[in-house]
């Protein structure tokens, strides 16, 4: 079990978060200026429950958009 609680993974060309692993304890998680095009992506991310702050800016999809996206059911 890993006990991750904040992921900085800026500037990595990550273009999917498909398979993005379900990390119970992470709050944090730093995703800027990757290569994330497709909204539905962010759906993946509500299996981190306790994240509290999610930083999207300079991917190609809109951030406003990736944001709903992680947040909407």
């Amino acid at each position: 079990c890993i006990d991750l609680t904040d992921s900085e993974a800026g500037h990595n060309e990550i273009e999917t978060l498909n398979g993005f692993p379900s990390l119970m304890s992470l709050e944090l998680l730093t995703l800027e200026h990757n290569r994330i095009n497709q909204p539905e992506d962010m759906k993946q991310l509500k299996l981190c429950r306790n994240l509290v702050e999610l930083k999207l800016g300079g991917n190609p999809a809109d951030e406003d958009k990736l944001m709903n996206h992680s947040s909407a059911d």
